[in-house]
């Protein structure tokens, strides 16, 4: 019996990294590549953050209602949670402060 359960578990989070993996591409893919539609041009569909955020919350609450993987949505949230506030990091260190460029350029 608890073989079944350790192999449902293995299943469980291998989910939650194939729905990451594939949510994220779409993400990237539909906000960088595809472009968006005009009745699209709002958030959270224009920003990359907030589309896979919320489409990661969506598809693992769908994975628990539907499929009742109780761990596979907890798991899921936690990651997705995780991964909109390291993004939010990246993006602020890439972005270039307009006055300490101004400063820099006038040494």
């Amino acid at each position: 019996m608890s073989i079944e359960k350790d192999e449902n578990m293995i299943l469980q989070i291998l989910l939650i990294l194939v729905i990451f993996v594939a949510v994220s591409w779409y993400s990237h893919m539909q906000v960088e590549r595809w472009g968006l539609p005009s009745f699209l041009q709002y958030r959270p569909f224009n920003c990359k953050i907030c589309l896979t955020f919320w489409l990661l919350m969506a598809v693992y609450g769908a994975a628990w209602l539907i499929l009742g993987f109780k761990v596979t949505a907890i798991g899921g949230w936690i990651m997705a949670i995780l991964n909109a506030i390291a993004m939010k990091v990246d993006q602020k260190q890439k972005t270039v402060d307009i006055n300490t460029y101004q400063i820099e350029k006038e040494k």
